[in-house]
């Protein structure tokens, strides 16, 4: 893993934070964000914590969502959407494939 710099932002209990390359030589777009981004929710998620907030999981996060919650709960969300939205014209395919 490159040298980073984490900076945490946000206010009231909720921890965000933001990982900058900081090593000269590392042009950023060499960082595998991707497995950087799982290791960090591993950790989080093995820590009792979760990868999603107040905004649900987030767009960034969707490859994520079975780390995070089981499948019987990730069926439910899929019925709510289907129970709300029968016809699919909110947000169509943004979380859940058609």
């Amino acid at each position: 893993m490159t040298e980073t710099a984490i900076t945490k932002t946000g206010p009231n209990f909720n921890e965000k934070f933001n990982l900058l390359p900081t090593a000269p030589n590392i042009a950023p777009s060499s960082v595998n964000v991707n497995a950087l981004r799982q290791e960090i929710y591993e950790i989080t998620i093995d820590l009792g914590g979760t990868i999603t907030a107040e905004h649900g999981i987030g767009l960034s996060k969707i490859d994520y969502l079975n780390m995070a919650l089981e499948p019987g709960q990730i069926d439910i969300m899929k019925k709510i959407k289907r129970i709300f939205d029968p016809k699919n014209i909110l947000n169509p395919g943004k979380i859940f494939p058609d």
